[in-house]
């Protein structure tokens, strides 16, 4: 038999006991005594009508839900619990009527230590990044109308901070990745040119006016992809740079193409008439010698 029904039977025992005696025993730890006194029925812990898992029922599979209603020793108990609390609260909060004058206003902000305006809010400790000042001004107008206090704002701007840098922090690393495969799929496809076309787009956009190459390489495509990282807006651009340049031959950043090549290939030419032996070991100026030459070739070509 289970304990509560143990409990039941014990208190609708009635014992009968001589005429004149009142008490007639007690429990071994003298908590409960019988006597021949009608008993006062006292309230059960829930209604009839209440079903014995109403906790479980009411977390709805929330554990720290069920904790806290396990404080509680039936339904009526929390009622009795959220009454007291609201009474509590109405006494210590004040309360704003609807059409409330501009005094009473003034009166209500100052009872919650709320500032007298938007810009008054303690902003001091918290991380906000400066291009975002706008939009943060426009949320303290808001929540100063609304009424918010200090502590709702701060924790707000706080939580709004930790999603922007946690947001941010992805987009970082998604640009990383995005990158990173861009750089692996065009050394697959241009191999030994994968230098050389990179240069030559270098030179084509150091062509274009003034800030277009910054904000060209900082924009997005979009679907969001860092157009700097984006294989088919570099590969476009590389063929415009071809057509431009043929033979492939780049210029140092900064210098006019033309008079950077040919004062380029007039530098070799003189190693190659005062220093040939310096010239002999140097593969790579060799290289780039008969790339010079060929450009300068390319170039005759098209003025003939």
């Amino acid at each position: 038999m289970a304990d509560e029904n143990i409990v039941d039977e014990v208190v609708d025992t009635k014992v009968v006991q001589p005429a004149g005696s009142e008490q007639v025993g007690a429990d071994p730890a003298g908590s409960v005594v019988l006597t021949d006194a009608p008993r006062e029925d006292k309230p059960v812990s829930a209604p009839a009508d209440w079903p014995a898992d109403w906790r479980e029922r009411a977390a709805a599979g929330d554990e720290k839900k069920l904790s806290r209603l396990q404080r509680y020793a039936s339904p009526q108990a929390i009622a009795d619990a959220l009454i007291a609390a609201q009474a509590k609260l109405s006494e210590t909060r004040p309360v704003l009527g609807k059409d409330a004058r501009p005094e009473e206003v003034a009166a209500y902000r100052e009872a919650l230590g709320i500032p007298a305006s938007p810009d008054k809010y303690d902003l001091s400790g918290l991380e906000l990044v400066d291009t975002e000042k706008p939009m943060i001004d426009k949320f303290l107008a808001t929540a100063h109308a609304e009424h918010m206090t200090p502590s709702q704002v701060r924790q707000t701007l706080q939580s709004y901070g930790e999603i922007s840098e946690e947001m941010r922090n992805q987009r970082l690393k998604l640009d990383e990745d995005i990158k990173s495969q861009a750089e692996d799929k065009l050394r697959s496809e241009w191999g030994n040119d994968y230098r050389v076309n990179l240069n030559l787009l270098t030179n084509l956009l150091d062509t274009a006016p003034s800030g277009v190459r910054e904000q060209l390489l900082h924009g997005r495509l979009a679907d969001g992809t860092p157009i700097g990282s984006s294989v088919e807006v570099l590969k476009f651009l590389t063929g415009i740079a071809r057509e431009r340049n043929p033979s492939g031959v780049t210029v140092p950043s900064g210098t006019t193409t033309t008079q950077g090549l040919q004062d380029e290939l007039a530098k070799i030419e003189k190693t190659m008439r005062e220093n040939r032996n310096e010239y002999n070991r140097d593969e790579q100026m060799q290289q780039r010698y008969r790339q010079l030459l060929e450009w300068k070739m390319a170039q005759e070509g098209r003025a003939a």
